[in-house]
């Protein structure tokens, strides 16, 4: 008697991207929404993002600024405080 055998069900093939994670989602989320206030308070939006890039990787990256966001940062020190940054609802 002759076994049955199933053919192997093939897998869907995915793209190389992985799922964004929680963190990750958070981290656009925000970034969007810091370069949004910074924007509004009068910075040029390459350089809002660049600074809402700099900024929200320090909050959950924990990592230093480049030498040029260092610079942004202290040119639009005044719009950042006046965007209110500091009271993200994180």
């Amino acid at each position: 008697m002759q076994s049955l055998s199933l053919p192997t069900p093939v897998q869907p093939q995915s793209n190389s991207y992985p799922m964004p994670t929680v963190k990750a989602a958070n981290m656009q989320r925000m970034g969007a929404r810091c370069w949004q206030r910074l924007v509004n308070q009068g910075v040029p939006f390459k350089d809002a993002r660049e600074l809402a890039i700099a900024i929200i990787h320090f909050i959950y990256l924990d990592s230093s600024p480049s030498p040029t966001q260092k610079y942004l940062i202290s040119q639009y020190h005044e719009h950042i405080c006046a965007a209110r940054l500091s009271s993200l609802q994180l």
